[in-house]
């Protein structure tokens, strides 16, 4: 599972922020498009760290921090 699809799963009810879908085409390197997408995945877990209950949860400390 995905960090997103996990947190859904645990946390139900639970507000989870979006994260940016990806492209479709592969094979095309469009720099605007990276750039944006690094900046919405950035929203996405500066969401999830600042909402007080699931920055505390197990599956974000391990995903913010792999050992």
């Amino acid at each position: 599972l995905q960090f997103k699809d996990l947190l859904f799963a645990r946390y139900p009810g639970l507000y989870i922020p979006p994260v940016p879908p990806k492209k479709q085409n592969k094979s095309t390197k469009d720099e605007g498009f990276v750039e944006e997408r690094k900046y919405f995945l950035d929203q996405f877990l500066h969401g999830v760290c600042t909402s007080g209950y699931l920055a505390s949860t197990p599956e974000t400390q391990v995903f913010v921090r792999p050992q």
